[in-house]
Order: C-alpha cells, then sequence, then structure tokens
C-alpha cells in the first residue's frame, strides 16, 4: 500500500509538472506556419492550414500579454509581427473601457484574419473570438462575412487582409472598433475593399454596419474621426469605362457613428456634372427624352453625335462612349464649362455649359468641338 502511494504520488507530481510547463507558443506558430508552405493555392487542405496558423497567432498572442499585461496597442502590434516578420502585418486597439481587451488585425499577403483578446477569469489571456469561425458558419451565404472565410483569387478580387481602428463606445457603454479591409487581388487596378464597425459585447463582435465597394490604386484611404467614416470608393458610369488604376468616378460615402449606432448618411458623386452628362447620353441612346437633365437645345445638338455612335454600337448600348479620356470643368467669363473627351467621339469633344443650382437643369449648352481641325471652335451660344 505505501510503494503503491508513493508511486502514485510520483505519478501526479510528474503530471502536475507537465500541465504547468510552460507551452513554446512560438514552436506552435512555426510548426503551423511549416504546415502552411506546403500547401499551394486553391489545393484542399489549404484553409484548414491557414486557421491553424492563425490560431497560432491568436495564442502567442495571449501568451505576450501574459507576460507584458501593460503592453499598449502599438507595442502589441509590433510584437506579433515579429513572429514571422517576412510574412506578417499586425495592427492593434486596445478597446475602449474595458479592461486588456484588444483587437488585432493579422495579415499574410495572400490571407488576413482579426480576432479579440482578453483577460479571462483564470487571469490569462485567451482569445476570446475570431472573425475566420463567424466566416465559415456563414460562408455557404457568400455574404459580407463569409467573405473573410474564402482563400480563392479572381480579378480584382481575393482573400480578405485588413487592419484594425478605434471607435469611441456606444451610449451603453459597449466597445466598438472598424476594419478597414481591402483584398488580395492577383490582378487588376480596380478591387474590392470593405469597410466595417464592431461591436464587442464581452463574449462575440456585432458587426454594426460591413459592406463592399469597389476602388482602384488612385481612390484616397478611408478617414476616420470627430464621429464621422468618410469612405471614398469608384463607382461606374452607364456611358462611359474608366481605367483600371482610374479613381473616376469618384464617390463618397459618409457615416455617422453615435452613441446609438451607426448611421449611413448615403453616396455623394465627387463630380456630379459628369453623372449628368453620363445619365443624359444613357437617355438618349436609348431613344428617350432628355428629361430634366439639359435644356431642348443641348438635346437637339446631341441627337446627331448619338445617332452616329448608336450605329457604330449596334445592340451593344451600354458604355456606348467608351472609355473616358479627359474631363475638365473651366471657368469662363463667369460660366463653368465641362468638357469631355472619350474614346468613341474621336475627333470630337463636348464642351457643356452646367449650372450651378442643382434646381436647373443641369447642362444649358452645348458644343461639339472637332478637335481634329479646329482646336478653338465656333462661339457657343449662351
Amino acid at each position: 500500500m505505501r510503494i503503491s502511494s508513493f508511486l502514485a504520488l510520483a505519478l501526479l507530481s510528474a503530471y502536475c509538472g507537465a500541465a504547468e510547463r510552460p507551452v513554446d507558443r512560438r514552436a506552435a506558430y512555426a510548426a503551423a506556419s511549416e504546415a502552411l508552405a506546403s500547401h499551394k493555392e486553391g489545393e484542399p487542405g489549404l484553409s484548414v492550414a491557414l486557421d491553424r496558423v492563425w490560431s497560432a497567432v491568436a495564442e502567442w498572442t495571449s501568451g505576450y500579454l501574459d507576460e507584458h499585461p501593460a503592453a499598449t496597442a502599438e507595442p502589441l502590434a509590433s510584437a506579433v509581427a515579429e513572429l514571422d516578420p517576412a510574412h506578417l502585418s499586425v495592427t492593434a486597439v486596445r478597446l475602449t473601457g474595458l479592461p486588456a481587451t484588444f483587437a488585432v488585425a493579422a495579415n499574410y499577403p495572400k490571407s488576413g484574419t482579426f480576432f479579440v483578446i482578453a483577460r479571462a477569469k483564470d487571469g490569462h489571456f485567451r482569445p476570446m473570438w475570431n472573425i475566420k469561425d463567424l466566416a465559415r458558419r456563414r460562408y455557404a451565404s457568400r455574404d459580407e462575412i463569409g467573405y473573410w472565410a474564402w482563400n480563392g483569387n479572381s480579378w480584382g478580387d481575393g482573400p480578405a487582409t485588413g487592419r484594425v481602428g478605434p471607435l469611441p463606445p456606444s451610449a451603453s457603454g459597449q466597445a466598438r472598433f472598424y476594419v478597414d479591409a481591402v483584398a488580395a487581388a492577383e490582378a487588376g487596378g480596380t478591387f474590392r475593399k470593405q469597410f466595417s464597425v464592431w461591436e464587442w459585447g464581452g463574449a462575440v463582435a456585432r458587426p454594426l454596419f460591413i459592406e463592399s465597394y469597389q476602388a482602384s490604386f488612385d481612390t484616397d484611404p478611408v478617414t476616420v474621426g470627430a464621429g464621422a467614416v468618410r469612405i471614398p470608393m469608384k463607382g461606374s458610369y452607364k456611358s462611359f469605362s474608366t481605367c483600371g488604376a482610374c479613381p473616376e468616378p469618384r464617390m463618397l460615402r459618409t457615416l455617422r457613428v453615435a452613441g446609438d449606432g451607426v448611421h449611413d448618411l448615403g453616396t455623394v458623386d465627387a463630380q456630379p456634372e459628369l453623372r449628368c452628362v453620363d445619365d443624359l447620353w444613357d437617355r438618349l441612346i436609348h431613344s428617350q427624352d432628355g428629361g430634366n437633365l439639359a435644356t431642348p437645345q443641348v438635346v437637339a445638338a446631341l441627337r446627331p453625335v448619338v445617332e452616329e455612335i448608336k450605329r457604330g454600337a449596334g445592340t451593344r448600348l451600354d458604355v456606348s462612349l467608351g472609355m473616358l479620356e479627359d474631363s475638365t470643368i473651366k471657368e469662363e467669363n463667369g460660366h463653368r464649362d465641362l468638357l469631355v473627351s472619350a474614346d468613341a467621339l474621336d475627333c470630337k469633344q463636348l464642351r457643356f455649359e452646367i449650372r450651378a443650382s442643382p434646381r436647373d437643369r443641369c447642362l444649358r449648352a452645348v458644343r461639339v468641338i472637332d478637335t481634329c481641325r479646329d482646336q478653338t471652335g465656333s462661339a457657343m451660344k449662351r
């Protein structure tokens, strides 16, 4: 009996000692990273290997905070990135009003995640929630959240990568943060971006706003401040196409982040005059009247040009003006003129007189300039 008791005590001591041995989280990440490297894009098992890597990153982050409980967001992000400086990029934000709770975004060049780390009841930091688990459950619906589980690539689209940023808490004290994400697209000058606002309830993060949009290399970045989020984006025209890297048509969406939630204030066009030309041309080429977009004189002057291009376009009437080459507003003699050049216009340039007041017809006069023969053209009738 005594020998059995000593043996049991020795086994118990050995077991407890093994349980207390610190986990080598860096080695766990290295093993997950090595396993990921053996998977090629698109082959079975890639998602599982990526999830293992992101779990290892979250666990390592928890361990770092256990050792550095007073760490702030920027040093935390730098420390996590140093786990694999050749591949990882990381941002972090400490959630306002909560003790030791962080939202962290980590990215590879072609994959990204974000997660929340907080101190658990046992006093240790733990990964409490991550977007990948939620996205996997939503992937079949192909919605904005399910997008975070996609690992494919296409022209102008790809896996989501992002950065986290701080937002003021709600009126009830719930912490909030945003994620500014971009697709790791294989190619294309126009590509998907996504902006989302999340509220942390202590167990899960809840999306208050999440939506994708199009942007280009020259689209301005998202700005956040003073309770407002401004999201520049790339729209589309019905009559023109634009180059992949071009930011036109420039659109701006504004959100107001208030105590009672996130309010979408809508999207405005940065160049409404060109939008008016686009709408007018689209109406005319589809054999409609000009509506209230232009004076009868403008409609009459454009009809021959429209019919000429319509004959060449056949049944393909969308983007019939081809690639937009130039759109410039000039102020001369108290008048504002919009000059438009496009591929299908060949040597023709359209010079519209535009009104400042949106209550009037936006186009009051037009001159068709033959740029191949005459750079000045005849005088515009005012």
